[in-house]
C-alpha cells in the first residue's frame, strides 16, 4: 500500500496549532505556531547563554587575560613588551552567536610594527590567494637597530626573518609558542592540577586550557593603511585588517605567507 505524503497545513490550521513545547521534549513537527521565524527565535532564547553567565564569564577571563597573561608575557619578552598593542577578542563568545555554555574563547594579540610601515612592501601571493608576503623587514629592521628604544630587542626581532629580509609565519609562531610556554609554567608554580593552565598548539594558535575552559591565542599583526592590489579593499576603510601567520596545508616549505584577515569589518556586517 503507497503511504500517503504529510498533509499540507492551511495558514489557519497553523495558527490554531499547540504552543511550543518546552525544549527538552522539542520534536519537529508543522504544528508549531506562528511563522518559521517565530519558532526559531523561541529556540534561540532557550538555548542562548545568559546575561549573568556572560558577566561572570567575562570578569574572570577579562583579568585571566589582561592581568595574567599579558602582564606575564611582558616580563618573558621585552620584544613582545615593546610591540604589543591590544587584545582583539574574535570567535562566537563576542558576535553574540555562543550558545550553551561560555567555555570556549578567540583572541588576536595584535602587534605593531616596530617602524613606519610603509617601509615594508605586502605582497599578494599568486600561489595562495589571500595570502600575502611580507618584504623587505629586515631592511626596516635595520632603520631601528641603533635606536636606544629598540636595540635590547633587535637581535630577538631579526629572528624573524629569512635570508631574503623577508617576515617568517613560522618564526612568530614558534616565538609566542615560546613566551607562552614559559608564562604558563610560571602561572601553574604552586597551583593545583585543575587550576594549572595546560597549553597545545593548533594551527597559528596556543590553545590555553584551564579546567573546562579553552582560549585560543593568535598573534596577529595590524594595518590601518588600504590592502594592496587585487586584495579587495573593505569600505568604509574605517577599521584595521590584519595578517594572521596561519599555516599552508600540505605546502610546509612556505615560511613567509601570511593569512589576511578583515575580522573587524566582518564583526560590522554581523551588528548590521
Amino acid at each position: 500500500m503507497k503511504r500517503k505524503g504529510p498533509k499540507n497545513l492551511s495558514k489557519a490550521e497553523v495558527q490554531r496549532a499547540p504552543a511550543l513545547p518546552d525544549l527538552g521534549r522539542l520534536e519537529i513537527s508543522r504544528k508549531y505556531p506562528g511563522t518559521i521565524v517565530q519558532v526559531l527565535e523561541s529556540v534561540l532564547r532557550k538555548l542562548k547563554l545568559k546575561e549573568d553567565e556572560i558577566r561572570v564569564t567575562n570578569r574572570f577571563i577579562d583579568g585571566l587575560v589582561k592581568r595574567d597573561l599579558v602582564e606575564g608575557l611582558k616580563k618573558k619578552s621585552k620584544a613582545f613588551e615593546l610591540i604589543y598593542q591590544k587584545i582583539a577578542w574574535t570567535g562566537s563568545f563576542y558576535e553574540g552567536l555562543k550558545i550553551s555554555h561560555p567555555d570556549e574563547f578567540d583572541l588576536n594579540v595584535v602587534f605593531r610594527f616596530p617602524f613606519k610601515a610603509d617601509l615594508i612592501e605586502i605582497s599578494p601571493r599568486s600561489d595562495n590567494p589571500g595570502f600575502v608576503t611580507i618584504k623587505n623587514f629586515k631592511k626596516a629592521l635595520d632603520t631601528i637597530e641603533v635606536d636606544p628604544k629598540w636595540k635590547p630587542v633587535y637581535k630577538e626581532l631579526v629572528k624573524w626573518t629569512d635570508e631574503s629580509g623577508n617576515l617568517l609565519s613560522n618564526k612568530v609562531r614558534d616565538w609566542m609558542e615560546g613566551i607562552v610556554n614559559k608564562f604558563a609554567n610560571d602561572y601553574n608554580i604552586d597551583k593545583p592540577a585543575d587550576e594549572q593552565i595546560i597549553v597545545r598548539k593548533s594551527g597559528p594558535a596556543m590553545t590555553l586550557c584551564l579546567g573546562k575552559l579553552s582560549i585560543d591565542v593568535v598573534p596577529v599583526f595590524g594595518f590601518t593603511s588600504v590592502p594592496p592590489s587585487p586584495i579587495r579593499t573593505p569600505r568604509p576603510m574605517n577599521r584595521e585588517w590584519f595578517i594572521v601567520p596561519k599555516p599552508l596545508k600540505g605546502q610546509t616549505d612556505i615560511k613567509d605567507a601570511w593569512r589576511v584577515s578583515f575580522y573587524e569589518f566582518e564583526k560590522d556586517i554581523l551588528r548590521d
